[in-house]
């Protein structure tokens, strides 16, 4: 088994030096490095921390992680989630297809509405049968075009919080994430 991205000794460089040398970042890369082992992406992945207040996000094209201070492994996932879709052509193609097949019937709706969170604020989702409506977010770039999915992202953080869950309520999106991480979905 291959890890996904060439962290090596660059993961302890940067990890000491954004100061997110915590369990938790730790824990996430560790884990993230054991189960997936699609593709093969050579690009740095830099880390840079923010204030607790923040909200953890990919940026960069997938090659930043924004990690705010205290956040849990599984967020940490979850953003490594974001850099693979973004940084492996062939698992941004599966989960666009993914995407379309699981929601070709759901029309895009308000999350903050179906979940009663106005943290959401503006941003929508095609809720279809996901654990959460937050596996469906719709998000566009400036062409109108879909600019990425939460389905590698929250597959992974469900693999990593709860899989049993995720394969009870959900086979088909368990088999399809176990497929992504494992380099058989095309």
């Amino acid at each position: 088994m291959k890890p996904l991205f060439a962290l090596v000794v660059l993961v302890v460089a940067l990890l000491l030096a954004c100061g997110c040398t915590g369990t938790a970042t730790e824990e996430a890369f560790d884990w993230f490095n054991r189960v997936v082992t699609s593709g093969k992406v050579k690009r740095k992945i830099e880390i840079k921390p923010m204030k607790t207040s923040s909200r953890s996000y990919a940026g960069g094209t997938g090659t930043t992680l924004r990690i705010a201070n205290g956040d849990p492994a599984r967020t940490i996932v979850h953003e490594l989630g974001h850099s693979l879709e973004e940084l492996d052509q062939k698992v941004w193609s599966a989960s666009r297809k993914f995407y379309a097949e699981r929601t070709k019937k759901d029309k895009i709706e308000s999350l903050a509405k179906l979940t009663g969170k106005r943290g959401y604020g503006s941003e929508k989702t095609k809720k279809d049968k996901f654990l959460h409506p937050y596996m469906g977010k719709w998000e566009t770039d400036a062409t109108g075009q879909q600019a990425y999915t939460e389905l590698v992202s929250m597959g992974l953080e469900e693999l990593y919080v709860d899989p049993v869950r995720l394969l009870e309520k959900d086979p088909e999106y368990f088999k399809w994430i176990v497929e992504v991480i494992h380099g058989v979905t095309a």
